[in-house]
């Protein structure tokens, strides 16, 4: 069974990794930078500002948790325990940016932009549009991945995963301390 799974992910990243579409290279780098989207999290912050007033601290500072705990579990725990090779590491691939020393299993960039991506569309309760946006901006942010050759499938799918959990978490402990401290929403 884990010997098919390894094989079907190694078939998908030999896919997506091996599109090789020219003009879209540049674009796939940009959008896993993770400094490209600061202009992002600052339109973020300022809408948590206009929109929460006095208890935009405590969301932000929210949004600030959601993400070190993201980055925690997948860094610090998973990948340590798994151990599994980055592709660039193991393998001869199309690489488009810096290989990096750390593991594969699960990808940080999902897990970190899921949990943010699941906690703004659970706890501001966008418009449906704006919703779609999120979520495609997530997964984009996973497909590039693996595009530029640093993270198999199964990595950003699991953090992906990993994410909408921490996401839900965090949003569920956000709504609990707006009702407790009875904060309007």
């Amino acid at each position: 069974m884990l010997e098919t799974l390894q094989y079907i992910d190694a078939q998908w990243f030999e896919a997506v990794n091996g599109l090789a579409i020219e003009w879209l290279d540049p674009v796939i780098v940009f959008i896993r930078n993770k400094k490209s989207w600061i202009p992002l999290y600052i339109i973020i912050i300022l809408y948590t500002i206009y929109r929460f007033k006095k208890q935009s601290i405590a969301v932000i500072i929210m949004m600030i948790l959601t993400i070190v705990l993201a980055d925690q579990i997948s860094a610090s725990i998973i990948k340590p325990f798994f151990e599994r090779l980055r592709p660039c590491q193991a393998d001869s691939v199309r690489l488009l940016v810096k290989c990096g020393t750390g593991k594969s299993f699960v990808s940080s960039h999902a897990t970190n932009h899921f949990a943010l991506a699941v906690f703004w569309l659970s706890f501001f309760k966008w418009k449906r549009y704006l919703n779609i946006a999120t979520i495609f901006w997530a997964a984009a942010i996973c497909f590039a991945q693996v595009y530029v050759g640093v993270h198999y499938p199964f990595d950003v799918i699991c953090g992906a995963l990993l994410g909408i959990s921490i996401g839900l978490l965090m949003t569920y402990l956000t709504n609990f301390l707006f009702q407790k401290l009875k904060w309007e929403k």
